[in-house]
């Protein structure tokens, strides 16, 4: 394993303990709907997964719909790292590639979707 993967697979474990650090024990509010006054395409994910911490399934969905696509990408990046380091492997950068690089067009569109859909509940 390369001194690059390595950067990235520390980099995604230490953004994910993070990013639970603050969902759990912080409220901050979104820059972009502070300053425009209308809801970002990732309002509602802090309390999305907040929900989620709490196995409300059903709110988690309603305060942002991206929250499972991205629950899942979350852990296949996971697994993906688990097996680089068990197998000396590179599946994260390939999954990188193969998927945010190739697929930018359905992943704006899901931003837009997802814009518009908390325009609508007043997230």
């Amino acid at each position: 394993m390369n001194k690059n993967n390595k950067l990235l697979i520390c980099s995604f474990l230490l953004g994910t303990i993070f990013s639970i650090i603050v969902i759990k024990f912080f409220h901050i509010n979104c820059l972009f709907k502070e300053l425009f006054q209308i809801p970002c395409p990732g309002c509602g994910l802090t309390r999305a997964f907040r929900a989620l911490f709490d196995l409300n399934f059903k709110s988690a969905l309603y305060y942002n719909y991206l929250i499972y696509p991205i629950l899942i990408v979350w852990l296949y990046c996971t697994f993906l790292i688990y097996k680089d380091f068990r197998y000396k492997e590179n599946n994260l950068i390939n999954f990188y590639n193969n998927i945010f690089v190739k697929n930018y067009k359905l992943i704006i569109l899901m931003l837009i979707v997802s814009e518009i859909l908390n325009l609508i509940h007043k997230i």
